[in-house]
This record gives C-alpha cells, sequence and structure tokens, in this order.
C-alpha cells in the first residue's frame, strides 16, 4: 500500500492545533465564510509539459514537491460514453487529484484524463508520468499511480461533462468541485470539496467542503471546516452540516427558513446577520442551542448547522454583494 501520509497531514494539519486554540486560530475561528470560495470562474488548466524553469548548478539537488518540481510530462486522454453504457457513474481517485464535474442537458457522459509526472529530470518526469492509468470495470472509473519517495509526483486531473441529473459517487484523496448537478452526489474526499448550484440528494463525508445553492437533500460531515452560502430567502428541503471546526454561513438579509446552530460553548455561536435578534437560546444535552424560527414552521428546523469543537458563524451577504462577486444573487431577494 502506498503512502498517502503528505496528503493527510495537509488536509487534516488544522486538526492538529484543536487542543489548545491560540489568539490566531480563534480569530480564524471567528471570520466570515469568504464568499471567493463560492465563486464559479473556471480556471484554465492546460495539460502541457513544463521544462525546466530555473537553471540547475552542478551538484545541486532539488525536492520534487508540485508544482516547484523543474519538469512535468503529461499526456491527455479523451473518453465519451452513452447514458445507457453509464447510467450512473463512480470515480475513485486513490492519490493526488483534481475531480471536476459538470452537469448539463447532455445524453452522455465526456470525460478529458489530464495524466502528469513530475521529476527533477525530464525522464524522471516522464517515467511518473506513465504510471498514473484510468480502469473502468463497467460504471466504476479508478485512476492510479505513484511518484518517488515521500511525495506524491505523479497526478491525474479529470474534467467531466455530465448528465445533470445522473447519480454520481466520489472516492479521492484529492480536491473535487462539482456544478450544476440535480442528481445524487455522495463524495467522500480528503481534499478541498467545492459544490455549487447543485439541488439533487447530497451526502458529503471528508476533510473540507463549500456548498452553495437554495435547495436540495444535503448532508455534510467534515473533518474540519463548512463553509455555506445560502443564495435565496428561502432553502427548499433540507441541510445538515456538522464540521469539527467552524462552520460558516453566508445568509441573504431576510432569510425566512428557520436553522438551528448548535455549539459545545455559548460564545461559539458568533451571529452578526440581520436575524440574531430573534434567535432563541437553549441548551440540550449539555450542548448551547441556537434557534431561528423564520416563516414560523414548526418541528425541527430544516437547517441544522452544529460544531461541537469550534465555532458557528452567521453573516449576511445582500445581493449587490452576491452578484458583483458571483454574478447573480437570490432571485427572492432581488425582488
Amino acid at each position: 500500500m502506498r503512502n498517502h501520509w503528505p496528503i493527510f497531514l495537509i488536509a487534516m494539519g488544522p486538526l492538529l492545533v484543536l487542543g489548545s486554540p491560540s489568539r490566531s486560530d480563534r480569530a480564524y475561528e471567528e471570520q466570515p465564510a469568504p464568499l471567493f470560495l463560492f465563486q464559479d470562474r473556471p480556471i484554465p488548466q492546460p495539460c502541457v509539459d513544463r521544462p525546466l524553469k530555473v537553471p540547475r548548478r552542478p551538484g545541486s539537488s532539488y525536492v520534487t514537491l508540485s508544482p516547484q518540481a523543474p519538469f512535468a510530462r503529461t499526456r491527455l486522454e479523451h473518453l465519451a460514453f452513452s447514458r445507457t453504457e453509464i447510467p450512473s457513474l463512480t470515480l475513485a481517485g486513490e492519490f493526488a487529484s483534481r475531480i471536476e464535474i459538470t452537469g448539463g442537458e447532455r445524453d452522455g457522459w465526456a470525460m478529458r484524463l489530464c495524466a502528469r509526472g513530475e521529476g527533477d529530470t525530464g525522464p524522471e518526469a516522464l517515467a511518473r508520468m506513465q504510471t498514473v492509468s484510468m480502469t473502468r470495470v463497467g460504471s466504476t472509473f479508478s485512476m492510479d499511480g505513484h511518484g518517488g519517495g515521500p511525495f506524491h509526483d505523479a497526478f491525474a486531473d479529470l474534467w467531466v461533462d455530465a448528465p445533470a441529473d445522473a447519480p454520481v459517487t466520489v472516492h479521492t484523496f484529492g480536491w473535487v468541485k462539482v456544478r450544476d448537478m440535480n442528481g445524487s452526489l455522495r463524495i467522500s474526499s480528503r481534499g478541498r470539496t467545492t459544490i455549487l448550484n447543485s439541488p439533487g440528494k447530497i451526502d458529503f463525508n471528508g476533510d473540507l467542503v463549500d456548498y452553495s445553492g437554495s435547495s436540495g437533500t444535503v448532508n455534510l460531515n467534515a473533518a474540519t471546516e463548512i463553509n455555506l452560502n445560502f443564495t435565496a430567502q428561502r432553502f427548499d428541503g433540507k441541510l445538515s452540516a456538522n464540521g469539527r471546526r467552524p462552520v460558516r454561513a453566508l445568509l441573504p438579509r431576510g432569510f425566512e427558513t428557520p436553522f438551528q446552530a448548535v455549539v459545545g460553548r455559548r460564545q461559539d455561536f458568533i451571529c452578526r446577520a440581520d436575524v440574531c435578534s430573534q434567535m432563541q437560546p437553549g441548551r440540550e444535552n449539555g450542548l448551547y442551542t441556537f434557534t431561528y424560527k423564520g416563516d414560523g414552521t414548526t418541528g425541527r428546523p430544516p437547517i441544522w448547522l452544529r460544531s461541537e469543537n469550534s465555532t458557528v458563524v452567521i453573516d449576511n451577504l445582500n445581493c449587490t454583494e452576491m452578484a458583483k462577486a458571483l454574478g447573480s444573487c437570490g432571485q427572492e431577494e432581488k425582488r
């Protein structure tokens, strides 16, 4: 079994400070969710070779830690499948990779795989690139590869254009970005996961997740933090967010959907939104609860935000700010 510890440490590093947070840690835990996390501006990711950028002095050596490795060799593959061939998709990435999935009105799947190897020399990078592969068994695609030493020097970047209503499952140690999918999503990731405008059934279990939307049945469990952006004054569905580190939410002004925040200490609930004066404090099983009744719906609130070890942070985001940053805002707020 290959050693995944560098990626694990990078992903799980924030947990190392949970036991005794410093002043800077506390300041970070109280910050609002950064709006740029939810910006959907695809950055072109060229699949191209990289030459030596810095002259290498005789006798010197490099540590091949991406992206500083002086050489990269790549291979680009295009795959296409019909919806009949693949009714649902499962992706497994066992090493450093980036997966980006975009839903649309399509009858099939289009995939673009960039295999990349990095190293101190061209031949070293080429050898590592050649270890990268993607194999298919039915509707399951597995990406594999390995590098030299303790750091991973082989990578697979996968872009998928998918039927929007198709079920998708992802298991990876890398980064995931999903947009415009309304089928069921099941994601487990040790890297950062971003889910945008995907109103289906979502189950996430992993390290860190950023979610932006206005509807769906959403269940988020993160080993570190969760950042949420509600894009309309009402959330149509249910959302549960349970993080070990901060759970942060941006609400449009006049948010109407009831929600409850649960924290381990009273001072760990940070509210700077227009709904703050309407929050009702309580206690449940030794934890502190803060409930917003919103439109008066009875029963358990459809939105549930929980962090027993850190903070739940609520802030407002007005339509002007959202439109400027994201190019759109909740239709209900615009009226």
